[in-house]
């Protein structure tokens, strides 16, 4: 390790993973970086993962193999590889993921040449299942542009997107540990993502190195048992955007950041998911009969006001103030 390879530390949580571990580790282990350690954790795999994990660590000395006892659940497990490692650089690997030689060094030299930045990633190029590049894929969904200084402006754009995985780039570790990590909820990594673009910019590399899969369902087992440890699952499960846009204000009101960056972020949260055309308003709009409903079951006062508010001044949009319409679509052109 030195000042200009600093070590990188690569986790890789998998559960099930067998079908494509390997074309993942070998896309890892043929990184370009020369300061590398992977730590493998395997979340009790019921089929042939830890032999093949085994057989790389035989093999590589970069690579380190945990099993995990009991299947511990995805979130707890990525986590895991963050707090086992000890590189001042992190990232986390997808068990389905490839990745072109350069990533790791590309990434992290755009990480030292921005000083202020916390998280570096590339576009991506997306595969189906049998890893044959993807047609179609909404450009949504590829690594954004949060570059801008403007806590607000990051935030607007991050949740304007269709899809998040910025979260697998290489991460300053002082920035990760200063966020709550992984949470037991659901869009775990959207609110992770969060709390990083609240601390500061991410670099994006204009190359497409990152080749992620796209499934068109997966199951809880698929995921490791990803959302089987939420509190409250099927309540959330019956409204899981306006869950989810909640969780976003408990992320930024447990920031570290100032109160007048807080305000800004939350601005960037409200013109994202109520009043610009965005997937996220579509879903919360979709939702809010389902919460409004609930809450009046429920006897929650405050529910049943955020809700029917919400229906009547933003949602009726012949109702949102044409100064909030004006703004809404000057920064829907901007996404």
């Amino acid at each position: 390790m030195t000042a200009n390879h600093p070590l990188v530390s690569i986790g890789l949580p998998t559960y099930n993973g067998a079908r494509y571990i390997r074309e993942a580790l070998d896309s890892l282990v043929a990184q370009d970086y020369p300061s590398l350690e992977i730590l493998v954790s395997d979340n009790a795999s019921t089929d042939g993962t830890p032999a093949i994990v085994e057989e790389y660590a035989a093999r590589d000395a970069r690579i380190r193999v945990f099993r995990q006892e009991r299947n511990i659940g995805a979130p707890a497990n990525f986590n895991f590889v963050f707090r086992e490692t000890t590189g001042p650089l992190f990232m986390w690997a997808a068990d389905d993921d490839r990745w072109e030689p350069s990533y790791v060094s590309e990434c992290v030299a755009a990480l030292l040449g921005s000083p202020s930045a916390v998280l570096a990633c590339t576009r991506v190029v997306f595969l189906d299942p049998s890893g044959m590049p993807r047609a179609g894929v909404p450009p949504l969904i590829d690594n954004p542009d949060l570059s801008s200084p403007a806590v607000e402006r990051r935030v607007h754009i991050l949740l304007s997107r269709g899809g998040w995985y910025t979260i697998y780039g290489v991460i300053r570790r002082e920035a990760l540990a200063s966020t709550r990590l992984y949470l037991e909820g659901f869009g775990a990594d959207v609110v992770l993502t969060l709390e990083l673009a609240l601390l500061g910019p991410f670099v994006r590399v204009p190359e497409p190195l990152h080749q992620i899969r796209l499934f068109e369902t997966r199951t809880d087992d698929d995921r490791g048992t990803w959302h089987n440890a939420i509190p409250d699952r099927e309540r959330i499960r019956a409204a899981p955007w306006t869950h989810l846009q909640e969780a976003f204000s408990k992320a930024i009101a447990a920031s570290p950041i100032g109160q007048r960056a807080k305000a800004g972020a939350r601005l960037g949260m409200v013109r994202a998911m109520y009043l610009t055309p965005t997937p996220m308003r579509g879903s919360i709009v979709a939702e809010a009969d389902v919460r409004l409903g609930i809450a009046i079951r429920d006897r929650d006062v405050y529910h049943v006001l955020k809700y029917a508010g919400l229906k009547a001044a933003v949602f009726g949009h012949h109702l949102v103030p044409r100064a909030a319409r004006r703004a809404g679509s000057r920064l829907g052109r901007h996404r």
